[in-house]
């Protein structure tokens, strides 16, 4: 696979390639069969011919973040797993809260900055604004989140996977739902970021 990451040209071979280009029929090229969102795949089953798959996931909101978990949790179930993490995190929740709300804050208040710039660019330079913001602070929150997270740990990594991870704009993309980001950025050994 080829792409573009900033001005260097990168060339890779991947087992599995996932474009996360939002929610419905995904369009396909080369007569790949449709796929959709809201299919049944074998992402989240382990690889049977060898121990290991690189896997590239393409996007920044959360149907990438949401793959980058399914490939990374051992027997990934989104509402258990998701209720026992909500559970774990109740220690951190007000720092967590008053940290996403500075983040939007600062998206919201350059977003609202008057100009003559198209909407698309607005909101890519307010996504690049509150970027820092949530960078900043999870990796202040990051062990007190990782604690609290190990404290009833019972699905583990999953080892069969690298993850190759190309954001077009931001790792800590402020629209993204929140604990998506931050599961998924909690750190899998295997999870390399591009932007």
């Amino acid at each position: 696979m080829f792409w573009k990451s900033g001005d260097d040209e990168v060339d890779d071979e991947f087992d599995i390639v996932i474009v996360a280009g939002g929610l419905g029929v995904e369009r396909t090229v080369n007569d790949l069969p449709l796929t959709s969102y809201w299919r049944v795949d074998a992402l989240a089953q382990p690889a049977l011919a060898r121990t290991s798959q690189r896997i590239i996931i393409s996007g920044a909101g959360d149907g990438a973040l949401i793959d980058i978990l399914r490939a990374t949790i051992r027997d990934f179930d989104h509402a258990t797993f998701y209720e026992e993490v909500i559970q774990g995190l109740r220690d951190v929740q007000p720092s967590i809260d008053a940290l996403e709300k500075k983040a939007w804050t600062k998206f919201l208040e350059s977003y609202g900055r008057p100009g003559d710039k198209s909407d698309h660019v607005k909101k890519n330079e307010a996504l690049e604004s509150a970027e820092p913001v949530l960078t900043a602070g999870y990796k202040e929150l990051a062990g007190t989140i990782r604690q609290c997270l190990e404290q009833d740990d019972r699905r583990p990594i999953n080892p069969d996977f690298s993850i190759c991870w190309l954001s077009p704009r931001c790792e800590y993309e402020v629209t993204a739902f929140p604990l998506n980001r931050l599961l998924s950025l909690q750190g899998h050994p295997g999870l390399v970021s591009q932007t």
